[in-house]
């Protein structure tokens, strides 16, 4: 550690000391685990976690999926907030990445609703004001949008706009509306975007360890998605080209053309296996490969991290142990939701 990186990033270190001393720890998740009811859940998440702001302003027996989702993307959000009080203007202004993949995930959250015939009032409104002064959606608008029409209404003058016009209309072979295409290529622009800012905004080694870990992440959800464009969709070539992120780490362009034309899932597997990618299809037996995801980007984050506070990618190895830590309270709720038994849990929690 050099002493500018002392100075930089000295008070940022302290400050993920603190908020990673709030994550979860493996008991509570446990403690999560055994509660009966999803209110029984909410309940303990409310009282017995860092989790009880968030939660505070709500009744645990009122608490749907879709609010709860909602309500834990503003605890990320918050986190985020904090993070760049402690921050120069040239990180800062990167950490803004992060903010597009928020966005997207809200917006994901606004389409499934709508798209299902939901109204989302009740909801938007707790979008923290602070989130509502530096995003770019207008929410006001938002909470009005009774239809996926009316969402890329609301989206007018915002990339995002163009993304979901360009996907929204197409229809699958039954005649629905394509909601993973609009949802993959959100995926797609925020790498490609991400990608971009890389390069544009980050310089020494926090750029190679970026480009590194972001690299790896792409190539992972490409892996992913040609799986499950063959496995389960039997989707043409030129489909599943179309789905990739045009951002690549270990794999080049000769490595992905194999995996596009691979004859099965089985032969893709054994490629993937050929560029190190083992550990993706290594942990479930059900085809739930996705769940291991974020636990593959912590894991290469903390390596290139090497314990070291004093960097930028701290900030980004913390948020991803927030956004797994998300995912899995997220799951555990659905499990329980669902009655399925503790002991199977693990197939849904990484």
């Amino acid at each position: 550690m050099s002493f500018s990186d002392l100075l930089r990033y000295g008070a940022l270190a302290t400050k993920l000391k603190s908020m990673s001393g709030k994550l979860l720890t493996a008991a509570q998740l446990e403690d999560l685990k055994s509660k009966q009811t999803v209110t029984e859940a909410v309940g303990y998440l409310k009282y017995d976690t860092a989790y009880r702001e968030v939660l505070e302003p709500v009744r645990e027996e009122e608490v749907h999926r879709d609010l709860l989702e909602w309500l834990l993307h503003i605890s990320a959000f918050e986190d985020f907030v904090k993070l760049q009080h402690f921050m120069n203007i040239a990180d800062r202004r990167f950490l803004q990445t992060w903010l597009v993949r928020h966005e997207i995930n809200m917006l994901k959250l606004i389409i499934r609703r709508v798209g299902t015939g939901e109204a989302f009032h009740g909801v938007i409104y707790k979008v923290p004001r602070e989130f509502q002064a530096i995003s770019r959606i207008d929410f006001a608008k938002m909470e009005q949008a009774h239809t996926v029409d009316d969402v890329i209404e609301a989206l007018h003058g915002i990339p995002y706009q163009q993304v979901l016009r360009a996907a929204y209309g197409q229809e699958t072979q039954n005649g629905e509306t394509a909601y993973f295409d609009m949802e993959t290529q959100l995926d797609i622009y925020y790498y490609t975007n991400l990608w971009r800012q890389i390069k544009r905004s980050l310089q020494g080694k926090n750029r190679k360890k970026m480009e590194q870990y972001v690299g790896y992440e792409a190539d992972i959800l490409n892996l992913l998605w040609i799986y499950r464009s063959k496995k389960y969709y039997h989707m043409p070539h030129d489909f599943i080209y179309a789905l990739l992120i045009p951002v690549h780490g270990r794999l080049r362009e000769k490595e992905i053309k194999r995996l596009v034309e691979a004859e099965s899932p089985e032969e893709l597997i054994a490629i993937a296996k050929e560029n190190k990618y083992t550990d993706i299809f290594s942990k479930h037996d059900n085809g739930l490969y996705e769940r291991t995801l974020l636990q593959l980007q912590l894991k290469l984050m903390k390596k290139m991290n090497g314990g070291n506070a004093y960097q930028l990618t701290a900030a980004f190895e913390y948020l991803g142990a927030k956004q797994l830590e998300l995912d899995n309270i997220g799951s555990i709720i659905e499990c329980i939701r669902y009655r399925i038994p503790k002991e199977e849990m693990w197939r849904y929690v990484v």
